[in-house]
């Protein structure tokens, strides 16, 4: 450097200046998070992106995803809209300084696909016992059907009408199984299902009781019988020896049993 005064005189001096190198930014660290599948949500790091100069520009990326991934590189939140298809990703955040050093973070997301439900019709008659019936289906794409959670009008168990429907499983298969009884005075019903996933995610569907009126008690026919004014009938087997006796009596009056005592003790 070069110093010249109004005379014209002059001075030299050398300055150094020592330059160190870039450093990319920092990143914090970003939870494994999930989101229903065609869902949005925002993912918050454990701290902003720091650099020596400037964050100019924070992305995100994750193969086979697609939805859209944008970022903040004041912040570093990533925010996803439009989540699909269902699965898990590894999403990839990129943060780029002002002379264009890179750092990258990683965090798993998980896209759910909500359950499925199809309700049952079933019939039951009025005043018969408790039986177990398969009430619904259900499926997941993400996680095994008896792993699924089933409840009818938001509890264990319900009563609707006269109806009850108690004691849900879920098989492997999707079998959703309950014992359903109507009432004596029971009449038609509808019942809400609703399945839950591991996400939290739900899905309804209507179970439908079809009552059929209680019928009366039957009964056998009766012979037409014949007794003395007064008397009564009985059934009597008569022992003529002490090891042999008839194996089908027949109706005898009072009398008739009188006689049969008598030739009895003769």
């Amino acid at each position: 450097m070069t110093v010249t005064d109004n005379t014209s005189k002059t001075a030299t001096a050398t300055l150094t200046v020592n330059v160190t190198a870039n450093t990319p930014p920092t990143l914090g660290s970003y939870p494994a998070t999930s989101v229903a599948t065609g869902g949005s949500t925002t993912v918050t790091p454990s701290a902003s992106p720091t650099d020596n100069g400037s964050v100019s520009t924070l992305t995100a990326s994750a193969p086979g995803f697609g939805g859209t991934l944008s970022g903040n590189p004041t912040t570093g939140v990533i925010t996803v809209t439009g989540a699909t298809p269902g699965g898990v990703y590894t999403v990839t955040v990129t943060a780029t300084d002002n002379c264009g050093a890179t750092t990258t973070a990683t965090f798993t997301l998980t896209v759910n696909s909500a359950p499925t439900i199809t309700g049952a019709t079933i019939s039951r008659q009025q005043g018969s016992p408790a039986s177990s019936s398969q009430i619904a289906t259900v499926s997941d794409a993400d996680q095994a059907a008896n792993t699924l959670a089933v409840t009818v009008n938001g509890g264990a168990s319900a009563t609707v009408n006269g109806v009850t429907v108690s004691g849900i499983s879920v098989d492997a298969a999707g079998a959703v199984t309950a014992s359903v009884v109507a009432s004596c005075t029971a009449t038609n019903a509808s019942f809400t299902l609703t399945v839950t996933d591991n996400q939290s995610a739900t899905a309804n569907a209507t179970l439908t009781v079809n009552v059929t009126a209680n019928t009366a008690p039957t009964l056998g026919t009766y012979p037409a019988s014949s007794v003395a004014a007064g008397g009564s009938t009985l059934k009597l087997r008569l022992i003529t020896n002490p090891t042999t006796y008839s194996t089908r009596p027949e109706p005898i009056t009072r009398a008739q049993a009188s006689k049969a005592r008598t030739k009895l003790n003769t």
